[in-house]
């Protein structure tokens, strides 16, 4: 997780003030859900925004340039979660209405849950006008 993060990261333009890290495995999260994390963070003092969905931790999480750095000498298979353990005053919890952004497809049955979970209508393909 560590490296693909790294790579990503000496992409980002260094005049940015937010960097988000999203993660490929979660289809579901309603891009509203993107933009809403993003509008929040760019109006908070805190450092870092995490979305939560009903109580639970989620991704995306945008991150102020200021850890740009230490998020590119993050190493191992925990990404970011060492800089959220160090800096907890600095995070603000965003309480969303999408539990994509708790939902991965990390293997062969997740995905065949997803799909049933569509052809029973219980989710669906979000769409922004």
């Amino acid at each position: 997780m560590s490296t693909s993060m790294a790579k990503g990261l000496e992409k980002v333009n260094p005049d940015s003030e937010l960097i988000m890290i999203a993660l490929a495995d979660q289809p579901l999260i309603k891009p509203a859900t993107y933009n809403m994390l993003m509008n929040h963070a760019n109006k908070s003092e805190k450092g870092i925004t995490i979305p939560f969905y009903r109580g639970k931790k989620g991704n995306p999480i945008v991150f102020h340039r200021r850890y740009l750095k230490e998020l590119a000498g993050s190493t191992g298979d925990i990404g970011g979660r060492q800089l959220l353990k160090r800096n907890p005053e600095d995070i603000l919890k965003l309480e969303v209405d999408d539990r994509g952004v708790i939902a991965n497809i990390n293997t062969a049955a997740d995905y065949e849950n997803l799909l049933q979970l569509f052809k029973e209508g219980s989710i669906q393909i979000a769409k922004e006008n």
